[in-house]
């Protein structure tokens, strides 16, 4: 298949190059310049309008039946028509609830949409705006293009109205009054062509080029983007969060490696390469695809490597948790401990760097709760412990202003702070004379410094009550003391 996309490649960039030096020939310097200019200006102006225009697009009604809308009748928006598909993922009390939570979901994939509008208003604004260009030849070239043709009427003897001038005599007798000679239409045009300025026709065949190495770049704008996103996810190999390896590239039966290759080996690839179109065309490609949501600028290109990376670190640290508690987590030792702590605080950061997850992590607990009570989910087998989550959680819906990433980071911070101290291994693993002697080593703020770390973490503070009801229905079982809840 690689031999294949090479192959067009190379097709369509030679097709470009000589069409445009074909045109360059024909038209001329000043006319090929003007077109240079023209598709220039245009692909420019394209990248800061696209994301508009094509918003304003999807706000176009077109019948529901086209888009496979049976439940709606008459006309539909696009942008409607993704709302409700979402909506019915979501559910329709979770959207009325939070009805920003699914616009918020359809603005990623629709990036890719603003790449391909781009590509497609190019080419149809590059045959509709032809006019424009006839006014930018005018204005670039118009006045030079006068000044050759009031030159040539001058020093040729032709007149506007098709007269030409006798030629003097050579002789030393006088020359008598020459009268001007009236030329057929055919003979003015013949005279005009033999003395009209050369159009340095090599030169605009020349400029041709270029124009057919214009049209390649902005052609190839959407394809920079998905070639290299291609080529990161690619190599993306799976070996710990399922039973089997997941290999990426497998999955598409190597289409992506065979795109990649491809591009590399075609006359394209390397042009770009060289001509640093490849670097311009993944920034123009940045701009189209990004978006603002909540404040947080999300970069396609960006976002997809970050979400490799971080899929790719916590497989690792699944796989780095099995090896360590292979015989059993009594069996860890201190350094695998540290390792996993680590390895755990590192995906935390970097997940955070996701953009899009950080954007929509306002609404990471609510769908979460709403999902979990949906459905009735057990989350742990025991049934004290699994009602506190259900009911932290629903408190932490309530409650604004809960930065997931960084509750997760205080959780790992607290559990650093304890290895540090040496207790964390002897509670996982020792008994209780070895964590006594643990207690022994600690830190004499011990107490203090655990206690600002633990209400550092603002839901503890918000489900304290929460935990301490469970954990009094407990005793209360266990005892038959008779708690009854203060509500």
């Amino acid at each position: 298949m690689a031999d294949y996309i090479t192959l067009g490649l190379n097709i369509f960039c030679l097709v470009l190059i000589l069409t445009g030096m074909f045109w360059g020939l024909i038209r001329g310097l000043n006319k090929t310049v003007s077109r240079l200019i023209f598709l220039l200006v245009v692909g420019i102006i394209l990248v800061f309008v696209t994301i508009p225009i094509t918003n304003l697009l999807l706000k176009i009604p077109v019948n529901a039946e086209m888009l496979g809308e049976t439940e709606t009748s008459g006309t539909i928006t696009i942008m409607e028509f993704l709302s409700k598909t979402m909506e019915g993922y979501l559910g329709q009390d979770f959207v009325t609830k939070y009805p920003e939570f699914s616009d918020l979901l359809v603005s990623l994939p629709l990036a890719f949409v603003y790449a391909v509008v781009f590509l497609v208003l190019f080419w149809v604004l590059k045959i509709v705006l032809l006019p424009l260009n006839a006014i930018i030849n005018k204005l670039t070239f118009g006045r030079k293009q006068k000044a050759e043709q009031l030159g040539f009427s001058a020093f040729s003897g032709t007149l506007d109205d098709g007269y030409v001038f006798a030629k003097k005599d050579d002789s030393s007798k006088p020359a008598k009054k020459s009268k001007p000679q009236k030329l057929s239409r055919k003979e003015r045009k013949q005279l005009e062509k033999e003395n009209r300025p050369k159009k340095y026709r090599l030169l605009g065949s020349l400029v041709g080029a270029g124009v057919g190495m214009i049209l390649i770049f902005y052609t190839m704008v959407p394809f920079y983007g998905i070639i290299n996103i291609a080529e990161t996810v690619k190599g993306t190999k799976v070996n710990h969060l399922s039973d089997e390896t997941i290999d990426l590239d497998e999955m598409t039966d190597g289409m992506l490696t065979d795109i990649v290759k491809g591009y590399d080996l075609s006359a394209i690839g390397r042009i770009s390469s060289v001509l640093g179109f490849e670097k311009l065309g993944l920034a123009t490609f940045d701009q189209l695809t990004s978006t603002k949501i909540n404040g947080n600028k999300i970069v396609l290109r960006e976002d997809v490597s970050t979400i490799i990376t971080t899929v790719t670190k916590v497989d690792r640290l699944v796989g780095s948790y099995k090896t360590a508690t292979e015989n059993g987590l009594e069996n860890i030792t201190q350094e695998e401990l540290t390792e996993l702590i680590s390895a755990t605080d590192d995906i935390i950061t970097t997940c955070s760097q996701i953009k899009f997850v950080d954007a929509l992590s306002d609404y990471v607990l609510p769908l979460t709760y709403e999902i979990l009570k949906a459905n009735d989910v057990k989350i742990v087998e025991n049934e004290y412990i699994n009602e506190l989550i259900i009911e932290m959680l629903a408190d932490l819906v309530e409650e604004s202003g809960i930065d997931v990433f960084t509750e997760l980071k205080n959780v790992v911070e607290i559990a650093k702070y304890v290895n540090d101290q040496g207790l964390l291994h002897p509670l996982i693993t020792g008994g209780a004379s070895e964590i006594l002697t643990a207690i022994k080593g600690v830190d004499d703020n011990f107490g203090e410094q655990l206690s600002s770390k633990i209400f550092a973490i603002k839901c503890v503070d918000t489900v304290f009550p929460q935990m301490l009801n469970i954990g009094l229905e407990i005793f209360d079982d266990a005892t038959d003391f008779g708690y009854e809840e203060n509500t």
